[in-house]
């Protein structure tokens, strides 16, 4: 973080060069010996302009975005196959009998998981998985009566459940 004549602090640093890294903010200011009240405390004044910490609040989202951004290409391209698995020189012979050097790459193959996966997050109403809840009415195996399964897709499923939490919330204890 930049201190307000220009220097930057040694933890605010270290933090930002493990959020770059992939490290969530609190764990990284653990990491840095800065509690976690400490560092909300400082991206509250970032977001409210204060200075110096309006500049580690940016620089903090920069790195933040630019670390899920190298996590979902390198993801992406593991999954599309387009992930380097090897990569070999060797000299060879050509018939004019020249020298030439040959570099020969390999790629994994793709990954279907992992294409499935980025395609139920990065679209959950095309391609989420579908949650069934049993309503209590329709008879199982034993004979017991049991209801039908009503499906339910991943948009659907999250507002059902924060409405039942917003309930819980509202109930006498």
């Amino acid at each position: 973080m930049l201190l307000p004549n220009g220097q930057r602090t040694t933890a605010g640093a270290h933090i930002i060069r493990l959020v770059a890294q992939g490290v969530p903010p609190a764990h990284a200011a653990q990491a840095a010996g800065i509690p976690r009240g400490t560092l909300y405390a400082w991206l509250q004044r970032g977001r409210a302009r204060k200075a110096p910490y309006a500049a580690f609040h940016d620089e903090l989202r920069d790195a933040e975005a630019r670390s899920v951004a190298e996590v979902v290409l390198t993801h992406r391209r593991g999954a599309m196959g387009q992930a380097l698995r090897s990569r070999t020189k060797r000299t060879v012979l050509t018939d004019e009998g020249a020298h030439e050097e040959v570099i020969e790459e390999t790629y994994h193959p793709p990954n279907l998981g992992a294409l499935q996966w980025w395609l139920e997050r990065r679209f959950p109403a095309d391609f989420g998985q579908v949650i069934a809840r049993d309503t209590g009415l329709l008879p199982d195996d034993t004979g017991d009566q049991q209801g039908p399964v009503v499906t339910l897709d991943p948009v659907e499923a999250r507002r059902e459940v924060l409405d039942l939490i917003a309930g819980l919330a509202d109930a006498p204890v």
